[in-house]
């Protein structure tokens, strides 16, 4: 499935987005 890779590295970025967020501003307080 050549769509599993694409979907592997775009979560991978995307949870980097969310600790990026988390890091740089704690006071949203995003939490599940």
């Amino acid at each position: 499935d050549g769509a599993t890779p694409l979907f592997k590295a775009s979560h991978k970025g995307h949870t980097a987005v969310i600790g990026e967020l988390l890091k740089y501003r704690p006071s949203l307080g995003i939490l599940p």
